[in-house]
């Protein structure tokens, strides 16, 4: 069955029919006769251009105050992927002016030229253009193959774009896209890179490296304590945005936290990392629960796990298991920081959940 590009649903006809209680019988209503297959498509894009027109733009009042300088650019966030000859480039850039390109190489653009970007999305009226675009015929079981996407952050409030290889193409999106690579793709060539996960620790710990280098995801899962509700946690960490997510026990999902951290206890968190050595933590290490650590510098990642494991003590790691279990404590302080003083966003729903992508990083054994 075909996903369309318009979330719509099939439009029946309801024929009604008058009975009679004595009399002749009734003649039969007349059936319509069926529609098109071009009606019906021209139908749903009517009813889909209807939905995009009545769909509040909320990114782009918030991208404005910050053209205007009515709100701070440290909160911004510009991410583009798009594939090229079956390439898939990316480039990230942030309001400060850090820029990632391709998870490889980190630059640097003047605050004219990040305003530049946010004036082109803009333009093209970005906050406007509808969830996807093209569709999937015969999607196999890992879902429609991306062509690009288009995610903008500020503040709390997001929005995700994505174009799909087949179907109906949007040359005004592909466009979008490109010229947003553009603006990035100069500077990246002088960027600073990083030879392995411990050099990129390192260089974010001394400040080399920016702090939107560094991504890191905590994930506890336990038995939900009496009257508590909670199976446990999720905290994101991307530079200094700290996303909390709490794993409900039940059915009610409570919403995420939004906290960006100080300067300082993000270089107290980054000298933590660096110096525990967190890149030589073997991959299996001993937990009391499901605790899973996922770390990356630009194109370098580690995933460790922590379980009860078949034959393995709780020393048995000696200072590995000493430097993961500092490190969890050090994360699970931000998660509950998060909790309490960060700002509530809306779940992520990306349309795209099952689009195919190329992994992004370079993972470490």
């Amino acid at each position: 069955m075909k996903t369309s590009i318009l979330r719509t649903g099939l439009v029946g006809l309801t024929l009604a029919t008058s009975l009679f209680a004595s009399g002749p019988a009734p003649s039969r209503t007349p059936r319509p006769e069926p529609r098109t297959e071009r009606e019906s498509e021209r139908e749903r894009e009517e009813r889909g251009e209807r939905e995009r027109a009545s769909r509040p733009d909320r990114i782009g009042p918030a991208l404005e105050k910050r053209i205007a300088g009515k709100a701070k650019l440290d909160d911004v966030r510009v991410g583009v992927d798009w594939s090229k000859d079956n390439v898939m480039t990316s480039a990230r850039v942030y309001g400060d002016g850090v820029g990632i390109w391709n998870r490889q190489a980190q630059f640097r653009l003047p605050k004219e030229k990040v305003l530049a970007l946010l004036k082109t999305l803009r333009a093209a009226k970005f906050g406007s253009m509808p969830d996807w675009f093209g569709e999937s015929e015969g999607e196999g079981e890992e879902g429609p193959r991306l062509k690009g996407r288009i995610e903008v952050v500020a503040g709390p409030i997001s929005k995700s774009v994505i174009q799909l290889f087949e179907g109906d193409q949007s040359e005004e999106f592909a466009a979008l896209a490109q010229k947003l690579l553009e603006v990035c793709a100069e500077p990246a060539r002088a960027g600073v890179g990083a030879t392995s996960l411990a050099d990129g620790l390192q260089k974010v710990a001394t400040g080399e490296l920016a702090p939107q280098a560094l991504a890191v995801t905590v994930q506890r899962r336990s038995a939900a304590s009496p009257g508590s509700g909670d199976a446990g946690f999720i905290v994101h960490l991307e530079g200094r945005r700290v996303l909390a997510e709490t794993l409900p026990a039940g059915k009610t999902v409570a919403q995420p936290k939004l906290l960006i951290l100080p300067e300082a206890d993000f270089r107290e968190l980054a000298r933590l990392l660096a110096e525990s050595k967190a890149a030589e933590i073997p991959l299996n290490v001993y937990g009391t629960e499901y605790t899973d650590l996922e770390l990356g510098v630009l194109r370098w990642s580690r995933a460790i796990s922590a379980r009860r494991f078949l034959n393995m003590s709780p020393t048995e790691k000696g200072e590995a298991q000493v430097a993961f279990d500092r490190l969890f404590e050090a994360f699970r302080a931000v998660n509950e920081r998060a909790r309490k003083e960060g700002e509530s966003v809306a779940s992520s729903s990306a349309p795209a959940e099952k689009a195919k992508e190329k992994p992004e990083r370079e993972k470490t054994r």
